[in-house]
């Protein structure tokens, strides 16, 4: 059995550094040259290529185990973040951005996969609130850090920062077991593995796949189009990331509390739960105009994202295929991925189309056709007792 805060401080580090770079990327691009379309090539290509490298990567860890994968993945995470530095073309930051997406790929499925590995069903929950709490950490580090220490000390500090951190996340890695729990890779199977469509569609996969999707779908709109409300407010950027840093840190803290729920209540009424609170949240969204009703909105959306995380998660670890476990991982951080990327130019067309408030408001459309399925998964397990 592992030790829970090694695996944390693991994921924690595997994912801080894309974090680090969110606030940065874009006017690190400009400091190169980099044109408009470029730059937005540059802030998008990670997403493009890290969805397809999780789903590849969940492969590779059903057939090899969780360390190798994870030893790659942060090795390659380290060369990228350095890479980052020696860059002087937008094209060479593209290729960049690239590599990293791709070795990134590797890092969700193995976390994921040996942190379910290593928990007992029945704690299963607390072990997904304690891996959801490492990644809302991770981005509240870096949306925090990585604007602050360009700011101070310039783009390679942030690059350095994030290389080294890397490096030392390397080595905690080294000390893990070559095996987590009991489960052989499917290598050693003679099960057929599942493609990708079975999996996104299979009958006990599909709600978490579709509640993952959709809550960052959500927080894409969000990200994309709110900056500009608060704007209309007279609120400066300093608000904006005070905004985005409440949905974070409650997010981080709910992590626990929900993962106990959904080992005590079952999976889905934390999650259904938690999907009801973030549409009601992005409904009334656009009605405050004082900066402390917004803060109260963010922490409400914080407590939806963390009561659904940690339970969706848990649902995949227990119906993943024993074969497919790390492309069924790999999958669901592809589909996390992705949520954002597809979220953000969904909230930009709507604004521009319609305005702001409406668009803010249709952002709960995604959640509340998920909500239907969790509902309806709650009246059959009502109905099957």
């Amino acid at each position: 059995m592992i030790h829970g805060s090694r695996l944390f401080t693991i994921t924690l580090i595997g994912f801080v550094d894309s974090h680090l770079l969110i606030p940065i990327v874009a006017l690190y691009a400009a400091s190169l040259g980099a044109t408009v379309g470029q730059i937005g090539l540059v802030v998008g290509v990670y997403s493009g290529v890290n969805t397809v490298a999780n789903i590849i990567g969940g492969r590779i860890v059903d057939r090899h185990g969780e360390k190798g994968p994870l030893l790659a993945g942060l090795t390659g995470d380290a060369v990228a973040m350095f890479t980052y530095s020696i860059c002087q073309t937008p094209w060479h930051l593209i290729a960049t951005r690239a590599f990293h997406g791709l070795a990134g790929g590797l890092v969700g499925p193995a976390t994921m996969s040996a942190t379910t590995e290593s928990a007992s069903s029945r704690r299963r929950g607390r072990a997904m609130g304690g891996y959801g709490a490492a990644i809302a950490l991770a981005s509240l580090i870096g949306y925090g850090g990585g604007g602050v220490l360009a700011t101070r000390f310039g783009f390679d500090s942030v690059f350095y920062l994030g290389g080294v951190t890397l490096i030392g996340g390397l080595f905690l890695a080294l000390t893990l077991p070559k095996r987590f729990g009991t489960t052989a890779p499917s290598v050693a199977s003679d099960e057929t593995p599942r493609s990708v469509w079975s999996l996104l569609f299979d009958r006990n996969l599909r709600f978490p796949y579709a509640s993952v999707l959709a809550q960052y779908v959500t927080f894409g709109c969000i990200v994309a189009i709110l900056p500009v409300r608060m704007q209309g407010l007279g609120l400066a950027a300093l608000h904006v990331g005070m905004f985005l840093a409440t949905i974070s840190a409650v997010f981080v803290l709910w992590q626990l509390a929900a993962g106990h729920l959904s080992d005590r209540l079952g999976r889905l009424l934390p999650a259904t739960v938690g999907l009801a609170i973030i549409i009601v949240a992005v409904i009334v969204l656009p009605l405050p105009s004082q900066f402390p009703m917004l803060l109260a909105i963010a922490a409400c959306i914080g407590i939806g994202f963390g009561l659904v995380f940690p339970s969706i998660c848990a649902l995949v670890a227990d119906h993943a295929p024993a074969g497919d476990r790390g492309r069924a991982m790999g999958l669901f951080h592809a589909l996390l991925t992705a949520g954002v990327a597809i979220g953000a130019p969904i909230g930009g067309y709507l604004s521009a189309q319609l305005n702001i408030e409406t668009a803010l408001v249709l952002t709960g459309l995604a959640p509340a056709i998920v909500l239907t399925l969790g509902i309806n998964g709650l009246l059959r397990s009502r109905q099957a007792r």
